[in-house]
């Protein structure tokens, strides 16, 4: 399968992707970092995505009809452990959430 992680170079994200490498699957990251993201896992595709900005769905309707190969699956692995002049945590873990599923 071809899956979707979100948040890929993070923390869990990173163990995640890994599990699913491990397992077979054909994964491809998605972050708002795409350097850190190559220099972390740079054995896997990359997409942009920041769910600060990413609040309509239909941003992600045109992400998924721009890859080539269709995702199966999604793994949401983004997450901040409180609000910042960066981050919030609203649109990180709702709002942008939602907007992708």
């Amino acid at each position: 399968m071809k899956i979707l992680v979100t948040g890929a170079y993070g923390f869990i994200g990173r163990g995640v992707v890994q599990a699913l490498l491990q397992a077979g699957h054909e994964v491809r990251g998605a972050g708002r970092d795409l350097d850190l993201g190559r220099r972390l896992i740079p054995e896997i595709e990359w997409i942009f995505a920041d769910f600060n900005y990413d609040l309509d769905p239909q941003t992600w309707v045109q992400r998924f009809q721009a890859q080539t190969d269709p995702i199966d699956g999604v793994v949401n692995c983004v997450g901040i452990l409180q609000s910042d002049l960066r981050d919030k945590s609203d649109k990180v873990h709702e709002t942008g959430a939602k907007a992708l599923f």
